[in-house]
């Protein structure tokens, strides 16, 4: 099986940083090296992290 390139936390931290800085999604793929497609996979399966709130405790 291949090695994920990214942890889920970079994952999360890479969506939250397209809403958070208004950043272009075409940017944010180009630092990252992540296709379209990709990037999109993430959200369907990730946005659902960003809008739950964390309990600690």
């Amino acid at each position: 099986m291949k090695k994920r390139r990214f942890t889920v936390e970079q994952i999360i931290q890479i969506l939250a940083e397209v809403e958070k800085d208004n950043s272009t999604v075409v940017s944010v793929y180009r630092r990252y090296c992540i296709g379209q497609d990709m990037y999109y996979r993430w959200g369907k399966e990730y946005k659902k992290t960003l809008t739950k709130p964390v309990i600690i405790g």
